[in-house]
């Protein structure tokens, strides 16, 4: 029953956390909202443009509520932290062998004939070690590599967050909605790198491994392999990061009167001071490195999204 209202919900595992529901969707659903999702763990803002229009992708929500004619209250994003965060698989050189036929031996300088060929292998990289600087014992550098942060951030995700937008509204258009859905971006929340993967858990909030996903650790290793391991200046990076891709989303939401940015980067603590009993107060809203707990974490969030949603006009 939606007495609230019916979304339509793309994103990531802050809207699907595997079957648990342990996630931002399964308390608006219990606010009495109807919710339309495909939404996944592990899909990245890339990977919702390309499949917009697939099997599996937003459009065919759309197409579903335009068949029901049935009044659609809002889209809600959430997507680019897998663009940013989590291993992806890269090919790199391991080395050479010589490789020579057996005719070349009979040659005159048959055995100088003998060429190299380049051995590969891939290995997991971890996505944030590109934004990140090495650690050259310099205090006077910056942990995050600027350039490279506006060439991602700036630059490819805003791009692709343009259109999958578009994409959007110009299905809205071809489908006859009455007037342009309202759409609401999350920037995400401070995270702490701390190392701990799916499974760790925060206060009473296990969030259990989620199926063929990455379970983590999804951002110190990358920068332990950057040699930086003090926590509190990570967490301070990470941080400069995150208000980055707020900063984004906010430019981004700009251009369009019906797309909001719902900003939660406020609600989660990423406090490092103790809290008792062993844990710090970040631990109380943060289940791992990526992942609120449920309660308060994804409950604060989802209040923060009812009240949004609550004021359009």
């Amino acid at each position: 029953m939606a007495e609230k209202g019916i979304l339509i919900a793309e994103g990531d595992s802050w809207f699907r956390l595997g079957p648990v529901g342990f996630d931002i969707l399964n308390v608006l659903k219990n606010m009495k909202y109807e919710v339309r999702s495909v939404a996944n763990h592990g899909d990245s803002l890339k990977k919702m443009v390309k499949e917009f229009d697939g099997e599996g992708g937003l459009k065919k929500k759309l197409e579903e509520i335009s068949r029901e004619e049935k009044q659609l209250s809002a889209i809600l994003l959430s997507a680019g932290g897998n663009d940013l965060a989590g291993k992806e698989k890269k090919t790199v050189e391991i080395g050479s062998e010589e490789k020579q036929s057996s005719a070349d031996l009979f040659l005159p300088g048959g055995n100088d004939l003998a060429s190299k060929e380049k051995k590969t292998a891939e290995e997991d990289v971890y996505k944030l070690e590109r934004l990140l600087n090495d650690n050259a014992n310099d205090n006077s550098q910056s942990i995050l590599n600027k350039d490279k942060v506006t060439e991602v951030i700036d630059n490819e995700l805003y791009g692709l967050y343009e259109n999958l937008i578009s994409k959007i509204d110009q299905a809205c258009k071809e489908l006859s909605f009455s007037k342009p859905i309202p759409i609401l971006i999350h920037g995400y929340g401070y995270v702490v790198p701390d190392g701990r993967g799916t499974g760790s858990g925060g206060v009473g909030n296990v969030i259990p491994e989620l199926p063929g996903g990455d379970i983590g650790p999804w951002l110190r290793p990358a920068f332990h392999k950057k040699e930086r391991k003090d926590l509190g200046e990570n967490t301070q990076t990470m941080k400069e990061l995150i208000d980055r891709f707020n900063s984004m989303i906010v430019r981004l939401t700009a251009k369009w009167e019906h797309v909001k940015h719902v900003d939660l980067r406020n609600l989660l603590s990423n406090s490092l001071e103790g809290e008792g009993g062993g844990l710090k107060k970040y631990q109380k809203d943060w289940a791992d490195e990526l992942h609120p707990t449920y309660d308060p974490g994804f409950k604060k969030i989802a209040k923060k999204f009812d009240r949004v949603l609550t004021n359009l006009p």
